[in-house]
């Protein structure tokens, strides 16, 4: 079920214009975790903690589409 709907949000994210702005907001249970190893473009150095499975998945979303978590 989860990988159904990040699999639609990243078609969404992806068919979205250049120019527009994409915020994403919702409760995705998703702890990022402090080790962001080739993922700096896209959670920075903010993170605590370890990442579950649904941080895996917000991560790789925002890193296939560029996308930045704050």
């Amino acid at each position: 079920m989860k990988e159904k709907f990040y699999q639609q949000l990243h078609e969404t994210v992806t068919v979205t214009q250049k120019k527009d702005v994409i915020i994403v907001m919702g409760d995705m249970n998703a702890k990022i975790g402090s080790y962001n190893e080739g993922l700096e473009h896209v959670m920075r150095i903010h993170g605590t903690g370890n990442m579950n499975e649904y941080g895996e998945l917000l991560s790789e979303l925002c890193a296939s589409c560029d996308l930045t978590i704050p």
